[in-house]
């Protein structure tokens, strides 16, 4: 059971959108694992506010699942709301947890799949995620031994 950092779900390949999508709802069913403790130490908000950037990210992938009842099922038990799409756009779920190292060793993990076999994850996805975490990290991190000189 895995929570990817919250900004990489509009990088991950559908496999694994499926696969998180899996992971969420084990969540939700109350199955808990030792990588995804730190979920209960945050607000119901964090959760509810990553969900919806998971279905998010899934939808524009085109997968269709019955994300926004499942979602809106298991979050009828808490008292918030939301007051409008703007609130949904700057939250920063599992803020201090889902930070700059945590992003990068969910990278390095993709990494690691792709050398040992994971097709969907391509170095052109991998040079887009390291990218991207400079972008939002300014963070220099080297991948199979290239500098991000040799990536840009």
């Amino acid at each position: 059971m895995r929570f990817w950092h919250w900004q990489l779900l509009p990088f991950l390949p559908k496999d694994l959108l499926l696969e998180s999508w899996k992971d969420l709802k084990s969540y939700f069913k109350g199955k808990r694992d030792i990588l995804v403790s730190y979920v209960d130490d945050f607000p119901a908000e964090d959760l509810f506010f990553y969900s919806i950037f998971l279905a998010r990210a899934m939808s524009h992938q085109g997968l269709r699942t019955q994300t926004k009842e499942v979602i809106l099922d298991y979050f009828k038990q808490f008292n918030f709301s939301i007051k409008s799409e703007n609130e949904i756009k700057v939250f920063e779920p599992f803020e201090g947890y889902h930070d700059k190292d945590f992003y990068f060793l969910c990278l390095y993990l993709l990494e690691e799949l792709r050398i040992n076999g994971k097709t969907s994850i391509t170095d052109e996805l991998i040079t887009k995620i390291v990218i991207h975490g400079i972008k939002i990290y300014g963070q220099e991190v080297a991948v199979e031994e290239k500098s991000i000189e040799d990536l840009a």
